[in-house]
């Protein structure tokens, strides 16, 4: 859970492979943002989704995949094909009342070979963003997400900046390159109103559901003996005792300020 950028960009020209992988990482290196190269062997197979037909409609999957991959098959398929569309959905499967869509994915064993090539682009404090490409028939794809979420407040500025510079990257690449299809979904909306307050306000909201989730889950946590972290990092008992002394009574955190105890004398 939290604050992602997703990115599917799909082409047929090798020019545009190479300048998006040029351009990720030089621009990296100008931030400061430490850069790793990848070029390995891989597979291509189908990361399947299996949902409950009362809970979301096929059509909105449909959509989905027709803005994403620009369309997709109604039948099951087990080995990807060279050509597009490559995804495919199915409604009454597994079995009735339910619905399993498919879009390609790299997958380690198992699948059509490919050679999966790019670069790395990470902080310390989110998820890396990844510009590489595999290749099916005559086309390339990168498709891939990162999370930025902000779990302190000490991380919301060097977030916020790589989130920046992830979507000006990818504006930059899309008018550049000669692309078949590109999509970027943008949770924070940063990328369609270049707002970045969206970024700082997406991170709080998402932040006070993670924490209200966590101090549960602690609770129990610690009726049995375990503990609970919030992105590898933040000790939630510890926080959440804190806050309790501090006010005489227990606190839920309602945003990345409160929660790093910064005004303790706010209920959440």
């Amino acid at each position: 859970m939290g604050i992602t950028i997703h990115y599917t960009l799909i082409t047929r020209d090798y020019k545009t492979v190479v300048l998006s992988i040029l351009t990720a990482k030089k621009l990296a290196g100008e931030s400061g943002y430490a850069v790793r190269e990848i070029s390995e062997k891989a597979y291509v197979s189908y990361s399947s989704f299996t949902l409950p037909l009362k809970l979301r409609k096929p059509d909105y999957d449909k959509e989905y995949l027709r803005e994403v991959w620009r369309g997709y098959r109604e039948e099951v398929l087990t080995d990807v094909p060279d050509e597009p569309p490559w995804p495919w959905i199915a409604i009454d499967y597994p079995e009735p009342g339910y619905h399993t869509y498919a879009t390609p994915w790299i997958i380690s064993g198992y699948g059509k070979p490919a050679i999966y090539e790019g670069v790395e682009v990470s902080i310390p404090t989110a998820e890396p963003f990844t510009m590489a490409f595999y290749r099916i028939g005559e086309y390339y794809i990168c498709d891939n997400f990162t999370k930025t979420q902000a779990f302190t407040v000490d991380e919301v500025k060097p977030n916020t900046e790589f989130h920046k510079w992830i979507c000006s990257l990818l504006k930059f690449l899309e008018q550049e390159g000669d692309w078949w299809s590109f999509f970027v979904g943008d949770e924070a909306e940063y990328y369609y109103t270049l707002d970045e307050s969206k970024i700082v306000d997406s991170y709080e909201s998402v932040a006070r559901i993670i924490y209200t989730i966590a101090v549960s889950l602690d609770k129990y946590a610690e009726k049995i003996g375990g503990s609970v972290e919030v992105g590898g990092r933040i000790d939630i008992r510890r926080l959440r005792k804190k806050c309790e002394e501090a006010l005489g009574r227990q606190v839920y955190q309602s945003s990345l300020d409160e929660f790093m105890s910064r005004r303790l004398d706010r209920d959440g």
